[in-house]
């Protein structure tokens, strides 16, 4: 008897003594998340494109459609992920003292909203900075082209002859134009037109490109404006045939929009091409009178 009240009372003990030391430990440990919880916080207003001095000659346009910034914190041993934002934002940062800061452009791949992803071709902006908590740092992050960009193709309507032809179903082509309001920058703009005597549009660039497949990055950039809907893609073609892959459709707006559109799995697809043309077409809605498709900027890149 005697001996099970002690072994009672030893088991007690225990129990009373890790008690204790887990109290200690919690109390401790909420001290530090305390201290842990009082951020940085780091305001991005807005970002800018910029020009690339060593690609200046090839980078053409700087329209860009940056929607968010994912961002990196790094030290001299790691590199933490931080989160993805969309802009404008502000963003707490859970560190003290000397570190850089890295944020990569992020884009909606195709114009879909739900497929955001980092852009490749654009540089990462990197500062370091001293984080302070319970502070508010403003960061206005500048991008621009990598050294590596490969612009196989650029066309901003800018001089005489458009690097585009029609195909042979096409009711017309891709013309210049310069009238006020349909111009998204510069001198001149693309321009298609369809109304009762012009009812199929489909244009091809005029040279065909050596893509890099096997999973590689290749987009076309370009800025439009469309009341009708314009599938792109690319003409895939083969030793002794060619075929038509579209890859997005841009839909009605009534504002320029700039479009990123990914070609990586459609190059990638098609192993055994040998080259590919980028395409257009558009066909007339019944319902309309006239379709009035405005495109500048088109750009095509890989690594």
């Amino acid at each position: 008897m005697n001996l099970t009240r002690k072994v009672i009372a030893s088991v007690i003990r225990a129990q009373v003594w890790l008690a204790a030391i887990s109290a200690m430990l919690l109390s401790a440990s909420c001290e530090r998340n305390d201290e842990t919880l009082i951020p940085c916080n780091i305001r991005v207003e807005e970002v800018d494109l910029v020009s690339n001095p060593s690609i200046q000659h090839l980078e053409g346009s700087l329209s860009h459609q940056i929607t968010d910034i994912w961002i990196y914190v790094e030290d001299q041993t790691k590199q933490e992920f931080i989160g993805v934002y969309e802009l404008p934002v502000t963003f707490p940062v859970l560190k003290e003292g000397i570190y850089t800061l890295r944020i990569l452009a992020g884009i909606k791949v195709n114009g879909i909203a739900e497929t955001r992803g980092e852009y490749p071709f654009y540089e990462s902006y990197t500062m370091q900075f001293d984080f302070i908590r319970d502070t508010v740092l403003d960061v206005h992050p500048r991008f621009m082209y990598a050294d590596f960009c490969e612009f196989v193709w650029s066309e901003d309507f800018e001089d005489a002859v458009v690097s585009m032809m029609k195909s042979s179903r096409s009711d017309t082509s891709v013309m210049i134009t310069s009238t006020a309001g349909e111009v998204f920058e510069g001198e001149y703009s693309g321009k298609v037109v369809l109304d009762k005597n012009r009812f199929f549009f489909e244009s091809f660039s005029s040279e065909a490109f050596d893509l890099p497949g096997q999973g590689a990055d290749v987009y076309l950039e370009m800025d439009f404006k469309t009341n009708t809907e314009v599938t792109v893609g690319l003409m895939v073609n083969f030793l002794m045939e060619s075929t038509l892959a579209p890859v997005v459709v841009l839909n009605e707006t009534d504002e320029w929009k700039k479009i990123y559109i990914s070609l990586r799995n459609a190059v990638s697809t098609y192993t055994t091409a040998i080259s590919f043309n980028v395409y257009f077409s558009a066909t007339k809605p019944e319902n309309v009178q006239e379709s009035l498709i405005l495109i500048d900027n088109l750009k095509l890149i890989h690594k």
